[in-house]
């Protein structure tokens, strides 16, 4: 009994030192991992801090971004963050300009086991990125790598999520696009192996003569390393904080082609011309625009617009048609219904088709514009008055405008022809309006004689004159000098007298055509 006793505890004695072994064996792995780890990370530290380190990521950087120089300052690790005080580069193809200032990360100290540098987060104080059309390509050079770099350093890296404060993102050469002072922040998504970024604040300046710089209210932005693929799922735009753009768009980073759709709400139009332009119309813009193109090459374009609230005003040509009718309605003409479609060649010509301005009892306007590249002005448009208006019976009117589809539309037609520039627009509705005009004196004159034959060719004689010293006068002079001599108080009145009345009272109609 005592030898089984003393059997038993010699073999409980060995299970234990077994288990006090096997217990101080694990301790001892893990206090020598742990004492590797944190050697490793002191090494790491030191070697971060180094010159050797500096020397290294810059030459990486200009060889893998393909830059002429780049700056570094040295980086400083505090348990598990990183800090950098600024990172500058300057180069002469794709990235061509980088200045970041003041960046912190968060980052995995256990994914350094494997050589993986995950940044948990980061959070950057200012960024400035200027980017060139032109093919991003990397430069394939062969450099010697330190024991360091081969054995210790990372070998992938990964972001998880960041902040960018201030954001300047050009791309192009002379006029850029431009996003300016944004702040950004940036989420890894595993499954779909993108960054998902989302933009606040910050101007939007655009390459375009019609557009000026715009207000971002934000926009949501997916971006796919392995396919270089850019996908805008949603922007919102203020021009001057009055209406708003959304925005839809996509870009291949490849192939270097993008296309975007945009849809425009009660935008004014004063935000949007030319100054110019901008006491001549006036109203709300609305309607969808489809845009491509190549790097930062505008290429097709069309769409529909519309104006709500729109007002026409201090168009030379209404100015005269309102002289003409003795009416002021068409100085400051409201317009019920405004639209046209549009499309941008590839000639670089904009042209504006089924066009369709109408204000209600007053005209209709349809036709078609064009303006080329080089600002020249082409077009036919056809404008439309009431058949039954009080100008339809003036005399010479029927001259310029006349009925068709039988008077149907209840509307009197005359045709227009644009031609000049932009700035300086020519019409041939003018000449006849001032023909018409001529037509109307003369017949006055004529009513006076009789209607006489010789009475006529008196009236016409004095007409001409009379017309012709008006077309070479400066507009300041006065009326008085344009009018015949009169009579010596002793001569007896005549009918060709008050024939010439009768012209002289038309010729503020004549002169008002002619000055316009």
């Amino acid at each position: 009994m005592a030898r089984s006793r003393r059997i038993r505890r010699r073999t409980a004695n060995s299970q234990g030192i077994w288990k006090k072994v096997f217990l101080w064996s694990i301790g001892g792995i893990v206090v020598l991992i742990i004492g590797g780890v944190f050697g490793a990370i002191s090494y790491v530290k030191s070697y971060l801090k180094s010159q050797e380190f500096s020397d290294s990521m810059r030459q990486m950087a200009i060889d893998d971004l393909n830059v002429d120089d780049a700056t570094l300052a040295p980086i400083v690790w505090d348990g598990s963050g990183i800090a950098c005080d600024n990172v500058s580069m300057a180069g002469s193809e794709f990235l061509s300009g980088l200045k970041m200032d003041k960046m912190e990360a968060e980052f995995d100290r256990w994914g350094l086991l494997s050589r993986e540098f995950v940044m948990n987060s980061f959070n950057i104080q200012s960024l400035n990125v200027k980017l060139a059309p032109v093919p991003f390509r990397g430069r394939d050079v062969a450099r010697e790598e330190s024991w360091m770099m081969k054995n210790v350093m990372p070998k992938s890296f990964h972001v998880e999520q960041g902040r960018i404060h201030s954001l300047t993102v050009s791309y192009g050469d002379d006029s850029p696009y431009i996003l300016e002072n944004s702040s950004a922040e940036a989420r890894y998504h595993i499954g779909s192996n993108q960054y998902e970024i989302n933009l606040k604040g910050g101007k939007v300046k655009l390459p375009f003569s019609l557009v000026s710089d715009l207000d971002l209210v934000g926009a949501s932005i997916q971006f796919n390393h392995a396919s270089q693929r850019v996908n805008i799922t949603n922007c919102r735009i203020l021009p001057k904080n009055k209406g708003d753009l959304d925005v839809l768009g996509e870009w291949d980073g490849n192939s270097k082609n993008w296309t975007s759709s945009v849809v425009v709400n009660n935008v004014p139009l004063d935000s949007l011309l030319k100054e110019d332009w901008k006491q001549r119309i006036q109203g709300n813009l609305n309607g969808s625009v489809n845009l491509s193109g190549h790097n930062t090459e505008l290429g097709h374009v069309n769409g529909l617009i519309r104006v709500s609230n729109g007002l026409v005003t201090g168009l030379p040509v209404l100015d005269r048609l309102a002289q003409f009718c003795d009416t002021s309605d068409f100085r400051r003409m409201p317009l019920q219904k405004a639209t046209a479609r549009f499309e941008r060649r590839n000639d670089g010509a904009w042209h504006f088709s089924d066009i369709v301005l109408e204000s209600e009892n007053l005209m209709r306007v349809i036709g078609w514009v064009e303006v080329s590249k080089e600002s020249e002005l082409s077009g036919r448009l056809s404008i439309g008055l009431r058949m039954h208006g009080p100008w339809a019976t003036l005399f010479g009117f029927k001259d310029v405008f006349s009925a068709s589809n039988d008077g149907q539309d209840g509307l009197m037609w005359a045709n227009v022809n644009l031609a000049g520039t932009l700035d300086k627009p020519e019409e041939d509705l003018s000449a006849r309006l001032l023909k018409a005009a001529g037509s109307r004196v003369l017949n006055a004159g004529s009513q006076l004689l009789g209607g006489s034959v010789s009475g006529i060719n008196d009236v016409s004689d004095v007409a001409s004159r009379l017309f012709g010293k008006m077309s070479r006068q400066d507009p300041n002079e006065k009326n008085e000098k344009d009018a015949p001599k009169k009579e010596e108080k002793n001569s007896a009145p005549s009918p060709l007298d008050d024939a010439v009345e009768t012209i002289k009272d038309g010729s503020n109609l004549m002169r008002n055509l002619l000055n316009l």
